[in-house]
């Protein structure tokens, strides 16, 4: 008898996993995908520096007049990667945004008396407007605030544009 409530429970079970199949999917079409990649090269003087309402930052805009279009812009998605050690066998890369600890030695800061060692947080995202992406820099390390004079080192960023 409790062979027969087995079989009668496993056949149960596997009539239960089966359902109605889904309507068929639209026919895909050759070369939609990643519409277009790129590395963005922002050099130590392509930075601005911005010091709106006691929030100090770096930013870098950079041209994209000839991909991201009104139509790119409203129905892709854009992804941008912060790379580190471009075009090398150590190369590898982050998504954006990102938020990092860093810990720098500074010399100079013991001839003013200050401890050598400079903690802080680094963020960089980004954002995508018709024609250029802008890329911003900030830095917290509640020591001193970020000025003109902390001009972020040259990054280089990939990005995708997928439709």
């Amino acid at each position: 008898m409790k062979r027969i409530i087995y079989f009668a429970l496993s056949v149960i079970v596997a009539a239960s996993c089966q359902g109605i199949p889904g309507p068929a999917g639209r026919d895909g079409k050759d070369g939609v995908g990643i519409m277009d990649k790129g590395i963005i090269n922002v050099k130590e003087n392509m930075w601005n520096y911005s010091f709106d309402d006691n929030n100090a930052y770096f930013y870098a805009e950079v041209d994209m007049s000839d991909l991201i279009t009104n139509s790119v812009l409203h129905n892709s998605l854009i992804k941008m990667f912060r790379v580190y050690d471009y075009d090398t066998n150590d190369a590898r890369q982050i998504e954006m945004p990102y938020v990092r600890p860093v810990e720098r030695y500074v010399e100079e800061n013991i001839d003013l008396g200050y401890n050598p060692w400079v903690f802080y947080t680094e963020t960089v995202d980004y954002e995508v407007s018709i024609g250029k992406i802008t890329i911003f820099y900030t830095r917290g390390d509640f020591e001193y605030e970020l000025d003109e004079s902390l001009t972020p080192e040259e990054m280089q960023f990939k990005y995708y544009i997928i439709y």
